[in-house]
């Protein structure tokens, strides 16, 4: 059995605006983590220790329902500035489930922010390189139609657009949240989309993530939906 078509992680995505005015101030950049929090590109993606957040999720296999899993979480573990971004690891946890993705290493800086897949041993060590399981998920100015290369990867080509505004209702609430379509062409002619909606100082509150692929003479198109249901800060 051969995957032929490159597979796709769960990006986890947090961040979000509400009003169509997307232009922000670019703050000077410093150590400080207040710096990265208050540009708008950041605000979309907040990533403050202690913050969590809960999903339902709807599966399907070529649009038949299957039940793998229907709860995720999602929450900021540390996070720590640098010299010109705030460096931020994300742990996605499926309670149904004994095997656990790996971490997500975010970067926020002033102008965008960039996702990495983590692997912890003694330490957290970078998993994956730019060009292979890097991607930029949002950059500034965002702009209706703005456009942008996603993630590298060996048989097809991705590009992430900002789809615009949207009022969408998720079990957390109702909100006029901002789209952004990733689109995956293969060379085979085959395509995927992925859309993500977000909401200013809460993250993303839904997602569509699809990916097809081929085991021997089938083709089998994967697809998980997921609502926000709660967003919580702890104080430390």
């Amino acid at each position: 059995m051969k995957k032929i078509l490159a597979s796709v992680i769960f990006i986890t995505l947090l961040a979000s605006c509400q009003g169509n005015n997307l232009n922000q101030e670019i703050l000077p950049v410093n150590n400080q983590l207040e710096s990265f929090s208050k540009n708008g590109v950041n605000q979309y993606y907040p990533l403050e220790k202690g913050m969590s957040w809960k999903y339902s999720l709807e599966q399907f296999q070529n649009d038949k329902p299957v039940n793998k899993f229907t709860n995720m979480e999602i929450s900021v573990i540390s996070n720590q500035p640098k010299d010109n971004y705030n460096e931020a690891v994300l742990n996605r946890f499926y309670p149904e489930s004994n095997i656990q993705p790996y971490k997500t290493l975010a970067k926020q800086f002033n102008d965008r922010i960039e996702l990495s897949r983590y692997m912890q041993n003694e330490v957290f060590k970078e998993f994956s390189k730019a060009g292979s399981d890097y991607i930029t998920v949002l950059m500034s100015p965002l702009e209706k139609n703005k456009n942008w290369e996603g993630r590298v990867f060996q048989g097809g080509t991705e590009t992430i657009k900002v789809v615009g505004f949207e009022n969408i209702k998720v079990p957390f609430g109702t909100f006029n949240a901002l789209k952004l379509n990733h689109q995956l062409k293969y060379n085979n002619g085959k395509e995927d989309n992925l859309y993500y909606w977000y909401v200013k100082n809460i993250g993303t509150v839904k997602m569509h993530e699809e990916i097809t692929m081929i085991y021997s003479d089938e083709t089998i198109k994967f697809k998980s939906v997921g609502y926000l249901t709660d967003f919580s800060k702890k104080t430390f």
